[in-house]
């Protein structure tokens, strides 16, 4: 095993905040370097993966946010995280017009083009969103365009501290399940990425589960 990063704090419980546990490091050569780390809580784990030599403080923690149910717990947490941090929020919401997809509920909306009107209805989404956040939270929206994978990756390469995502669910031991998205991001992404499990009653397997792990 090469060098090691640590990252603490980060799981939004009393007892996990400065309680770290590395997992696994990984790459092809130092630049490459990764290291899983596993933030204690309560079952199941949220996983943090954070670039060898990252030394960067916290002021800024992105979300990245679509309206599915996986994508809202990361919410809820990453306001949580920045709030006790004193950081400032930046939700990114890529917004994908060509399969673009929002969910409001377990069913997918048709394949809507790059409509105006359709853009229109998709801000005024974020801004419902942005809306019910605390007040005291400094925010900040993003709303790229593009596919959601090198999309999140180019919107937190400058500027973002922490990046929280949601998973697409547990695995047989509740182990969290990565899907391409995430697993995209983690690859690339130039901060260190924390995953946040969907909650425990949402198990893999399910209808609604399994339409929201297709693009986890």
């Amino acid at each position: 095993m090469t060098r090691a990063t640590s990252i603490a704090g980060f799981d939004g419980s009393e007892a996990a905040t400065a309680a770290v546990r590395f997992a696994k490091a990984f790459g092809a050569g130092t630049d490459d370097e990764i290291v899983a780390a596993t933030v204690y809580g309560t079952m199941p784990y949220r996983v943090a993966v954070v670039p060898a030599g990252w030394t960067s403080g916290f002021t800024r923690v992105a979300v990245a946010f679509d309206g599915r149910e996986a994508s809202q717990t990361a919410l809820r947490a990453a306001s949580t995280i920045a709030t006790r941090l004193g950081a400032r929020l930046v939700l990114i919401c890529v917004y994908d017009p060509a399969p673009y997809l929002w969910a409001t509920g377990d069913e997918p909306s048709p394949a809507l083009g790059d409509d105006p009107a359709q853009r229109a209805i998709f801000d005024r989404e974020i801004t419902l969103v942005v809306d019910g956040l605390p007040s005291v939270l400094a925010t900040e929206v993003r709303t790229p365009p593009g596919s959601p994978g090198q999309t999140i990756v180019d919107a937190v390469q400058d500027d973002i501290d922490l990046l929280i995502m949601g998973s697409r669910g547990y695995g047989p031991v509740r182990s969290v399940l990565m899907g391409s998205v995430s697993t995209f991001v983690i690859d690339r992404a130039a901060c260190p990425v924390l995953v946040v499990p969907r909650p425990a009653d949402r198990t893999v397997g399910s209808p609604s589960a399994t339409l929201d792990a297709e693009r986890a």
